[in-house]
C-alpha cells in the first residue's frame, strides 16, 4: 500500500508539474489530485523539493530507458539517433493526449526552472543533461568512425548541439501547443550533425 501511494503522488506530481511547473504547483493540489492527505504526502517527502526530486529520478529513468532501446540498441550509429528522435516525439504525442496540452521535455523544463534557484536539483538536472549529452557524443563517435559524418566533426559540441536542438524544439511544441512544432524536428537531425549518409 506504501509503495502504491508513493508511486501515485510521484506520477500525480510529475503529470501537474508537466503540465505547468514545479512553482505553480502546491502540495494541495498534489494531494487533492492523488487523492491523498498531506500527512501521507510528508510521511514519503520531506519537502516539495524531495517531491520533486523523485518526480526527476522517475522522468529521468523513462528517458534512459528510451535511449537503451534506440541509441544503446542495434544498427548504424545514425539511424539509431534517428530512432530515438522518432521515439522521443512519440512520447510527446503521448503525454499531449494524457495532459490535454502540448508538453515540453520535463528534465529541460526543469533545468531551465531549477537553474540557480534549487541548490539541489539545479545540479540533478545539469547531471541528466551531461548525461544525455555522453550518450550522443558516443553514438557520434562511432558514427565518424565510420565515415557517417565529416571528420571534422567534434562529437562532444555536436552531441551538446543535438541535445540542445531537441530541447528548443520541444520547448516551441510547448509554447505554440502545437506537437506539429515537436514532429518536425526530426527532419532537422541530419543536417545539424553534418551527416554524409
Amino acid at each position: 500500500m506504501g509503495a502504491e501511494t508513493r508511486g501515485r503522488l510521484v506520477a500525480t506530481a510529475g503529470d501537474l508539474m508537466q503540465a505547468s511547473s514545479f512553482a505553480q504547483v502546491g502540495v494541495g493540489d498534489v494531494c487533492r489530485a492523488a487523492g491523498v492527505n498531506k500527512g501521507s504526502l510528508y510521511h514519503f517527502f520531506d519537502s516539495k523539493e524531495d517531491l520533486a526530486a523523485a518526480v526527476l529520478d522517475a522522468h529521468w529513468a523513462r528517458m534512459t530507458g528510451l535511449m537503451e532501446v534506440t541509441v544503446g540498441g542495434e544498427g548504424e550509429p545514425l539511424d539509431r539517433i534517428d530512432a530515438f528522435v522518432a521515439a522521443f516525439i512519440d512520447t510527446l504525442d503521448q503525454r499531449r493526449r494524457e495532459l490535454g496540452t502540448t508538453p515540453g521535455c520535463p528534465i529541460g523544463s526543469f533545468a531551465a526552472e531549477f537553474a540557480g534557484s534549487h541548490p539541489s536539483l539545479g545540479p540533478r538536472t545539469t547531471h541528466m543533461l551531461g548525461q544525455w549529452v555522453t550518450v550522443f557524443e558516443r553514438a557520434l563517435d562511432e558514427a565518424r568512425a565510420l565515415g557517417h559524418v565529416d571528420a571534422d566533426l567534434d562529437p562532444a559540441v555536436a552531441a551538446r548541439s543535438l541535445v540542445g536542438y531537441v530541447q528548443g524544439m520541444a520547448l516551441m511544441a510547448q509554447a505554440m501547443d502545437d506537437p506539429g512544432v515537436a514532429r518536425s524536428m526530426a527532419v532537422g537531425v541530419r543536417p545539424l550533425l553534418q551527416a554524409t549518409t
